[in-house]
């Protein structure tokens, strides 16, 4: 009966530390308002980065660049990040296992 417990413990344990760790995600990438033709040019991003392991994408403007991002950081797997480079590029790119890029 000790070891239910002490497993049960563990398990809500674990599912409490992924809530928060998916509430601290979305908190820091708010779900960003895009319009139909730049939900078509975020799908061909994923999936490239997907496919290929990186991507690099012109965005029109710096204000733009933010929304991509906002929106590849909360739908990309999580071994996948996302970054602005050059104020209004997007960088999309694989981690490691271990972390590293």
């Amino acid at each position: 009966m000790a070891f239910l417990n002490k497993s049960t413990e563990y398990y809500n344990e674990q599912k409490t530390l992924d809530y928060y760790r998916d509430c601290r995600l979305h908190y820091l990438y708010p779900e960003p308002c895009v319009s139909d033709l730049e939900r078509e040019t975020l799908k061909k991003i994923f999936r490239q980065t997907t496919s290929t392991g990186s991507h690099l994408h012109r965005c029109t403007d710096a204000e733009q660049a933010e929304r991509f991002n906002n929106f590849l950081m909360r739908n990309l797997p999580e071994n996948f990040a996302s970054g602005v480079i050059r104020d209004c590029e997007i960088n999309t790119f694989n981690c490691k296992d271990d972390g590293r890029y």
